[in-house]
């Protein structure tokens, strides 16, 4: 059950990234003045509520799959053993100068 929750949060904090990147930013449409009207006439602004929506639904998936992980981790205390020792490289600072 971790595995696939951890396999689900990494892929739904992928697609945030892409969607987000995807999207037109607010300031995207300054100098224009008249193609305002003429996207506003023609629909194209669905594309834009679509996309968030669509960042807002997967955000709350997110949210709710770092909820059930941190959960999940607490039952379970399990704890991430991470010694640096074994990937920093001893300086030996006596004999630093010689």
């Amino acid at each position: 059950m971790d595995k696939f929750i951890f396999i689900l949060h990494v892929f739904l904090s992928v697609c945030i990234i892409m969607i987000v990147l995807i999207q037109k930013g607010k300031g995207a449409e300054a100098g224009t003045s008249m193609g305002n009207i003429s996207d506003n006439l023609f629909g194209t602004n669905n594309s834009n509520v679509f996309l968030v929506r669509l960042t807002f639904f997967l955000l709350f998936l997110f949210i709710m799959s770092s909820l059930i992980l941190n959960k999940e981790i607490s039952l379970n205390k399990k704890t991430v053993d991470f010694n640096i020792d074994l990937y920093t490289k001893k300086i030996d600072y006596e004999n630093l100068n010689k």
